[in-house]
């Protein structure tokens, strides 16, 4: 079942939404609402509200105003038992299990509780390796892979989780992929917060939050026009060459700079590109690449904002 045919059904609600966080931070979200078959990303700089709205999905925190509904049902309000739970996976910051307990006996809770586990879910994330091995004791990279495989192995509804490709061994990301690919393609929903491009590049809706707020929400491609523009100028810096008069030559014509490493990106539409060039020659910048966008300028824009400000 294609979950593209169920995207008129929403399955996520969310309405007047208020959270009171620490130092003063605070999550708005007016109106939400996510159809079935769709994967969002949550994208946005480290404090941004990715976490803090992942964690009112799951009702894993107090909510002060308004509402979030999973199948119009507020999770607050059924108990510990409803059927609704075992449609839901989740993979979150911070979770932990208790000292001595191996793998093999947290699948078998998993099991008890959902009633099913998908072995190629268990076999895409090489769990079975894992078995024998006690849960504290494993590496960064082994833990994430028993989380996500909680998270999936009962083939749930809708899954939601934060920033599930941080830390995974490399050579399990393209399974892990394949079984977001795969479990969207037959109906669930996906929200996953996430820093990573090919989390990103997945997506087929996009929600940019900044202190508190959804200051963008459209598909990678409308977003990636309207944020980005669709010409990347790059210089490179690691000749030590003085940027600034380049920055002061071009900020009326580019849509949005910011540092990469040892690039300096100028963002922009079709037409920066004549007078880029020209910036390049009249500043006698000889390290210089011209280039379509592509969705990691998405992100590549967040964390350079981040990391030079000023903020968004």
């Amino acid at each position: 079942m294609n979950g593209q045919q169920h995207l008129s059904e929403t399955v996520i609600t969310v309405k007047d939404l208020r959270i009171n966080g620490q130092g003063g931070f605070v999550l708005r979200v007016p109106d939400l609402a996510v159809q079935r078959g769709s994967l969002v990303a949550l994208v946005g700089r480290n404090g941004s509200g990715k976490s803090t709205l992942v964690d009112a999905l799951l009702n894993l925190i107090q909510i002060d105003t308004g509402s979030v509904q999973l199948f119009g049902q507020d999770l607050a309000r059924i108990p510990a038992d409803h059927p609704l739970r075992t449609r839901i996976g989740a993979q979150v910051q911070g979770m932990t299990w208790t000292w001595s307990i191996k793998v093999s006996e947290i699948l078998a809770i998993h099991n008890s509780l959902y009633g099913t586990t998908d072995e190629g879910v268990l076999e895409a994330l090489g769990v079975g390796q894992l078995h024998s091995l006690i849960y504290r004791k494993l590496s960064t990279g082994q833990r994430r892979r028993v989380d996500l495989a909680v998270a999936l192995a009962h083939r749930p509804d809708i899954v939601v989780l934060d920033e599930p490709s941080s830390g995974l061994d490399r050579q399990f990301e393209v399974g892990f992929r394949q079984i977001l690919k795969q479990q969207c393609e037959a109906g669930a929903t996906l929200v996953l917060a996430t820093h990573d491009e090919l989390d990103v590049g997945m997506a087929d809706r996009i929600l940019w939050l900044d202190r508190g707020q959804i200051i963008d929400d459209g598909t990678p491609a409308a977003i990636l026009e309207r944020e980005v523009g669709r010409f990347v100028g790059t210089v490179d810096t690691t000749s030590g060459i003085d940027t600034t008069p380049i920055e002061q030559d071009l900020a009326a014509k580019a849509r949005a700079t910011t540092h990469v490493g040892h690039e300096l990106r100028f963002f922009g539409d079709a037409a920066l590109r004549e007078p880029f060039v020209q910036a390049m020659e009249r500043h006698s910048v000889g390290a210089y690449v011209v280039r379509p966008t592509q969705s990691s300028d998405l992100l590549d824009l967040i964390r350079g904002r981040a990391e030079h400000g000023p903020a968004l």
